[in-house]
């Protein structure tokens, strides 16, 4: 390895850094003491410009447009506003806040604008994905310099038309305007495939920028999301100063790809780490399920901020760990460090996954509230989510009503959180009060009449209002199908979007994927399998995870075995789609074979994976086994009885003659999952000839029931059953 054969010349940072050093720095209580402090001021000479520029790059970074208009009226009140370069401050504070109109009414006041004034708001324009604002001030430009057509790049791509944007690039070669390592920086991210970014790549090589660190960065951003760590390794190599944001990139690209011995190998000999590449390597190990060795790392990692911190509970809430992500909240407060927005983001997150109403009110109540967080948009939404899912619809509407500044995620999350409800008539006028109804509004009304069993509105809804081919409303409708039994449909849209040319991303592969496993569709999902195969998917723990699921519901746990062994790694969906596989064909002592190694793998297991395993041994008639499963599971895994593995248990005991002791299983058994209970105990004393105690499960489940026509065919056989003894 060439680093320590040479001198390193290691440049600290660039654009991205700064602005992770700026993030860690924002703090709302300290902005919000900072402006109280600033209002009281009224002779702006006496006001430092280099902390006023502070000031408003923090409202911006924090995206907080309260504080934002409090800055911006002091500003008007002293006259500054008139100075181009407070204005032009000013500019971008709004568009990073998101606040595209605010931004615009201040550029189009500003007295003396210069060329510098033109290219922020056109970079406003872009980062929106307002296209056709950003082209009227792109031909509004006499001279257009590189930003200027950096920025139109990049509009191109925020608006969806990745296409446009390559082309604009080339355009821009064409005129001989020599591009800056920003222009390749813009031009990769509208890259999509492999032989674009190489022509991207070639270009860079031809005017002697591919050893530029910014150009480098991008380029093995890009190769790491074509799954190619040889070609982005190969440019990591090239790279003239390798700047420890590049270093960082490709430590992610080796752990992303789940090469985590690379990934700590190549940390291991950065000359000077620091707090960023400290948190990838901790992130690495954290979202591979390693959090032994995460833990170690992030103990071992010196003066720990809010990033790290926000990495592991974030990592933590992803993967399922939600009371440990909320654990590690209350170590990060007696550790002396301050929460920020993207720490109440995760850690909402996790009483959402917990659906723990009670804790997600306390952290909205006593952890938000006055601290200036609350004020967040994207918080906002996240508290609405949280609600909405914690069935609290009347917390979440009070949040919404609250909220000075919504956007469109704002409105569409309004509208799930009707539909999680079950409110249809609310989540369609919320639909009909968005006040821009872009894909996203369509797709959230899709999912509302799809969630809620609406599937002919849902189709209507596609066929009337979705002109343009979406991956996100072909895969939601399509899933839709495959859940509610409508699998000819599901098949029929397949091939109609095949047919339309849809660019299918990870997430439709996956939701694809499901719809095959639940109509059994295994000539599609073998098509499926194959491009993703082609499209450089196959290594993506999604990905292999929904394979193996569909496989095992198409009853080809080979196939399905042949992916699991082939994946790089494997995180505890996968274990439980493999023992699923086993379990639902029959496979139960392999099943039982398989979950030592889950545990030596170091994957946490779940209720799901109990229950499986549980189920297996039930079907196979492994009482003893099964046992022993279910002891493991409360005394070495800690997973407290649960109403599925409860209901498993009364169907092993039942299996093996024991009838009174499955009967006594009841008192574990929830009010809503007795029904099942009951017609497994049914099954189990057909089984073995109890007619008493088959009449008595008949009459509980009619009891809990006594519309559906099942319990009553139930009681008609069980009174016919052998050994009768009525009760």
């Amino acid at each position: 390895m060439r680093f320590g054969l040479v001198e390193l010349r290691l440049a600290r940072f660039h654009r991205s850094y700064s602005t992770l050093q700026e993030q860690r720095s924002a703090n709302p209580q300290e902005l919000r003491r900072d402006l109280d402090r600033l209002c009281e001021v009224l002779d702006p000479a006496a006001v430092d410009r280099a902390h006023l520029t502070r000031l408003l790059k923090q409202c911006g970074i924090l995206q907080s447009t309260s504080e934002a208009r409090r800055l911006h009226s002091w500003i008007a009140k002293t006259g500054l506003d008139r100075d181009p370069f407070f204005a032009n401050n000013v500019v971008q504070m709004y568009s990073r806040c998101g606040s595209i109109d605010e931004a615009a009414r201040v550029f189009h006041a500003t007295p003396r604008k210069n060329a510098r004034s033109c290219e922020i708001m056109l970079a406003a324009f872009a980062r929106s994905g307002d296209l056709d604002s950003a082209k009227q001030m792109f031909d509004a430009m006499p001279e257009p310099g590189v930003p200027a057509w950096n920025s139109m790049i990049a509009a191109h791509f925020h608006s969806g038309d990745s296409i446009a944007a390559l082309r604009f690039f080339q355009r821009m070669m064409a005129e001989g305007i020599r591009p800056n390592p920003r222009s390749f920086v813009a031009a990769l991210d509208a890259c999509s495939r492999l032989e674009e970014g190489d022509f991207i790549h070639e270009l860079a090589i031809a005017v002697g920028l591919a050893s530029d660190a910014i150009v480098g960065f991008s380029l093995v951003g890009f190769y790491r999301r074509c799954h190619r760590l040889d070609l982005a390794r190969k440019v990591f190599d090239k790279v003239e100063e390798i700047t420890a944001p590049l270093w960082t990139q490709m430590i992610a690209a080796y752990a992303k790809a789940g090469h985590l011995l690379e990934a700590r190998a190549l940390f291991d000999d950065l000359p000077e780490k620091d707090s960023v590449s400290w948190t990838c390597i901790v992130a690495a190990y954290a979202h591979r399920g390693r959090w032994i060795e995460a833990k170690q790392l992030f103990d071992e990692m010196p003066g720990r901020d809010v990033i790290a911190w926000n990495a592991m509970i974030s990592a933590n809430a992803q993967s399922g760990r939600s009371d440990q992500a909320l654990e590690l909240l209350l170590l990060m407060d007696l550790d002396g460090v301050h929460p920020n927005s993207v720490t109440f983001l995760s850690a909402l997150e996790a009483c959402t996954n917990l659906s723990d109403a009670s804790r997600g009110s306390k952290l909205h109540t006593e952890g938000m509230l006055g601290s200036g967080i609350e004020n967040s948009r994207k918080v906002s939404n996240a508290l609405i989510n949280m609600y909405g899912k914690c069935r609290e619809l009347g917390r979440a509407k009070a949040v919404f009503d609250g909220m000075s500044d919504r956007d469109t995620v704002s409105w569409t999350t309004m509208l799930a959180s009707f539909a999680e409800n079950g409110d249809l008539e609310q989540a369609s006028r919320a639909f009909d009060r968005i006040p821009e109804r872009q894909c996203v509004a369509f797709n959230s009304m899709l999912a509302a009449y799809a969630q809620n069993g609406h599937i002919e509105e849902a189709k209507q809804l596609y066929d009337d209002a979705i002109h343009e081919p979406d991956i996100v409303a072909f895969t939601t409708l399509l899933t839709a199908f495959a859940q509610h039994g409508r699998g000819e449909q599901a098949l029929c849209l397949l091939r109609a979007g095949d047919l339309e040319g849809l660019e299918m991303d990870l997430v439709s592969f996956v939701g694809i994927l499901d719809a095959c496993a639940c109509c059994g569709a295994l000539t599609e999902g073998r098509s499926i399998h194959q491009e993703a195969v082609l499209r450089g998917f196959q290594d993506d723990v999604t990905i292999g995870s929904a394979l193996v699921n569909m496989y095992g519901k198409c009853g080809q746990v080979g196939p399905g075995r042949e992916v699991f062994d082939g994946m790089p790694w494997r995180n505890s969906i996968t274990w439980n789609a493999m023992l699923t596989a086993y379990a639902q064909n029959g496979h139960s002592a392999e099943a039982l074979e398989l979950f030592p190694v889950m545990i030596l793998d170091g994957a946490e297991p779940s209720e799901v994976t109990f229950i499986t395993l549980l189920s297996a041994c039930a079907q196979a008639g492994l009482l003893q086994d099964g046992l022993r499963v279910f002891a493991l599971m409360e005394r070495d895994f800690g997973v407290a009885r649960g109403a599925g593995n409860a209901v498993c248990l009364v169907d092993l005991l039942g299996r093996a003659g024991r009838l009174e002791a499955a009967e006594e299983m009841f008192a574990w058994v929830p009010v809503e999952e007795r029904d099942t209970a009951w017609t497994a105990l049914w099954g189990s004393c057909k089984i073995h000839g109890d007619g008493g105690r088959g009449v008595r499960a008949a009459e509980s489940v009619l009891a809990l029931d006594p519309v559906a026509s099942t319990p009553y065919s139930l009681l008609t056989e069980a009174l016919v059953m052998p050994h009768l003894e009525i009760y």
